[in-house]
């Protein structure tokens, strides 16, 4: 007669690794929404208004896009204020001007000093675009927000379109003596 017994054996068979992308989504800025028609995008609380413009949008935001109806005659000066940043203003002039085309992208992780403006408890942002040539809404056809889905951080951590979240899986066989296999899965790595 043969002996019954249970052959207990571990293995690790497989490590997965599955790549989940960040998810980019898009938030439609409009036309500056600045009380008294300043060229200011303000964020939800901001100076007391209600725009739709939430910190968590701002936080994980990654780029402005801006499409103009015509190429801008100058130079346009990209400014920004938060309360992430004691409202320092950070300006940075000549970003974009005449012979440049229609379409502007500001990579927000060109400057640093967005993630700050954004991290404040309240999440009170201004936005602005400086043009001394005439008025810039005039000639903005769209303007949008770029951000991830994913739940990054602000400007300095936010991810990126592309960028991937890791998750490494241990797949564990446990073989029975009478020829059934069992598998277990559990997460090792996140």
């Amino acid at each position: 007669m043969k002996r019954a017994f249970l052959a207990l054996a571990m293995a690790v068979v497989l490590v997965t690794v599955l790549a989940i992308p960040a998810f980019a989504a898009t938030y439609d800025l409009g036309p500056f929404n600045a009380p008294g028609g300043h060229s200011y995008w303000f964020s939800d609380g901001t100076d007391n208004t209600s725009t739709g413009l939430t910190a968590d949008i701002l936080k994980n935001a990654t780029e402005i896009q801006i499409e103009f109806t015509e190429e801008p005659t100058g130079d346009i000066q990209f400014v920004f204020m938060g309360d992430g940043n004691n409202w320092s203003w950070k300006q940075f002039d000549a970003i974009f001007g005449p012979e440049k085309g229609t379409s502007l992208s500001i990579k927000l992780s060109d400057y640093p000093d967005w993630a700050a403006a954004v991290s404040g408890e309240d999440g009170e942002v201004k936005i602005a675009l400086g043009y001394w040539d005439g008025e810039l809404s005039s000639i903005i056809k769209s303007a949008t927000l770029v951000y991830s889905t994913s739940g990054g951080g602000g400007g300095g951590g936010a991810a990126r379109t592309g960028d991937t979240t890791l998750i490494v899986l241990a797949i564990t066989a446990l073989t029975l003596a009478a020829g059934a296999t069992v598998l277990i899965i559990r997460k090792i790595k996140a």
